[in-house]
């Protein structure tokens, strides 16, 4: 299909309706790139220290989840913001057991399972046992699992729980205690 518009002098000029979409679809691209780049890098969020961090994979999903739970905060979606620190917090603790693995197995709470398919409150309990985290992470992590939990629509059905700021809010507290300790004691 051919648009005939008309130019300002009175003139007329022909485009293909095809190549006007191929360009602007090139263009939106260029765009949404551009955009993505500037969302990733930019100056709201915090950067965490984390060469604590041995497993280049965790390291990665760490960074993931950290960069993704700001970007929630800033969109004000709380549950989302929960349910990433909570899977950063695991990320973090669950590197440091896989490092500290021949003190974690034999800890006394330590689960009858290898140390990667242990949930979040084994790895806390664990992690406390043997000195990695703080005694008081163990109440602040609690209550950051349980609000995690709530991906599970029947956790949230059952518990009456939703996520708000405040809880948002105690998911990077937490997060940032727990890189704190876990670089004290790298």
């Amino acid at each position: 299909m051919l648009i005939e518009p008309q130019l300002s002098d009175g003139r007329s000029d022909w485009f293909s309706t095809q190549g006007v979409l191929a360009y602007m679809t090139a263009a939106v691209a260029r765009i949404e790139a551009a955009l993505e780049g500037a969302v990733r890098s930019s100056p709201v969020t915090e950067r965490l220290d984390l060469s604590f961090v041995h497993d280049p994979a965790l390291r990665d999903i760490l960074e993931r989840d950290w960069d993704e739970g700001q970007r929630a905060y800033i969109a004000q979606c709380w549950k989302c913001v929960v349910i990433l620190t909570g899977g950063a917090i695991e990320a973090a603790l669950l590197d440091r057991i896989l490092k500290e693995q021949a003190r974690a197995v034999i800890a006394r709470s330590a689960p009858k399972k290898e140390p990667s398919k242990w949930e979040l409150s084994e790895l806390i309990r664990v992690g406390v046992e043997i000195g990695i985290i703080e005694p008081l992470a163990e109440t602040l992590l609690d209550a950051v699992r349980q609000y995690r939990n709530l991906v599970h629509p029947g956790v949230e059905l059952r518990s009456g729980l939703s996520a708000g700021k405040l809880e948002a809010d105690s998911g990077f507290t937490v997060m940032r205690s727990i890189c704190r300790d876990l670089s004290r004691n790298n």
